[in-house]
């Protein structure tokens, strides 16, 4: 069955399959292919439908809605639109119907389209722009800043309830990831970490800091302090081939758990590591976990909105 990435990627190759023929070839009146630009239209409802009357005398590729019936409907529309009355029957001609016969098609059809065409370079900027924000805030593109846009790959899904290592996560999705180390040190511990991680203002704690990359696009920041009592040999290990969560399911098996979430704007570091720009939201979750009756570690891990969600289902 036919999804909505299959239409992105669809209607991609046929945007970019131009052909330039001069106008000699087609003759007085007519528009060459390369004088038009090749449009799918995602969305017909309310403004979708307006912005694809207005680009009607481009190419239009394809259409998509998620209403067949509107589609139809639609397309209904426009042809009897787009479709010249027959010829009124002959009779004598009077002051009331001097008027041409097509006057009513000549106010909806090539006209106005000629009409609408003559501010087609705006038009067709603002109906393109309009669709790259609405596939990016459902997760089927991503911007990166200077760069461009891109297609995302399928939005992960994580469990809120079980506490998983995100590599096995991935793994399961058939997918690949990989880990970018950012640091991994022994620090002092601030006043709040360790009443998080309920141990000794004057202790020392492991840090670690880590990029995950589902496919090479990253979809999760780690930020994780670690009580060494209980994972004493952390930083032994090479985390671009176990990470600290799976370390720690080996160590120091969970007993407990404490997860919140909450979306916001990240800081200057999140949105560099994660690509993201500065308006848009993330994901973060705060969790601490407890093994052996001590905190075993507290970690923050933050999602870009548009690459995640965290579902959970339980029964009462």
């Amino acid at each position: 069955m036919a999804t909505r990435r299959d239409f992105i990627a669809t209607s991609a190759v046929a945007a970019a399959g131009w052909m330039i023929v001069p106008r000699h070839v087609l003759g007085q009146g007519l528009t060459p292919p390369s004088d038009l630009v090749n449009i799918a239209v995602v969305g017909i409802g309310g403004m979708g439908a307006s912005n694809a009357r207005a680009v009607m005398s481009q190419n239009i590729v394809a259409i998509c809605d998620v209403d067949d019936r509107l589609v139809d409907e639609r397309i209904a529309a426009w042809r009897k639109a787009l479709r010249p009355p027959p010829p009124a029957p002959p009779r004598p001609p009077t002051a009331a119907s001097a008027a041409p016969a097509t006057l009513a098609w000549e106010n909806f059809g090539p006209s106005a389209l000629q009409r609408a065409a003559d501010d087609k370079d705006l038009v067709v900027r603002n109906a393109v722009n309009r669709a790259l924000r609405e596939l990016s805030s459902e997760g089927f593109l991503y911007r990166v800043q200077g760069l461009g846009t891109y297609v995302a790959e399928l939005t992960p899904v994580s469990s809120f309830l079980k506490i998983r290592d995100i590599h096995e996560e991935i793994i399961e999705r058939g997918h690949r990831h990989r880990a970018m180390v950012k640091f991994a040190v022994e620090e002092p511990v601030t006043s709040d970490i360790a009443t998080l991680l309920e141990v000794k203002p004057e202790s020392t704690v492991f840090r670690t800091v880590l990029v995950h990359y589902e496919n090479d696009v990253p979809v999760q920041l780690e930020d994780r302090y670690v009580n060494p009592a209980l994972a004493p040999d952390l930083l032994k290990i090479d985390f671009k081939r176990e990470t600290p969560s799976h370390h720690l399911f080996r160590v120091a098996p969970l007993a407990e758990a404490e997860q919140v979430v909450e979306s916001r704007l990240p800081d200057t570091f999140a949105r560099r590591l994660l690509k993201v720009g500065p308006h848009e939201p993330c994901l973060i979750v705060r969790r601490r976990t407890w093994a052996r009756g001590g905190v075993a570690s507290y970690a923050v891990l933050t999602h870009p909105g548009s690459r995640y969600r965290l579902m959970g289902r339980f029964k009462p």
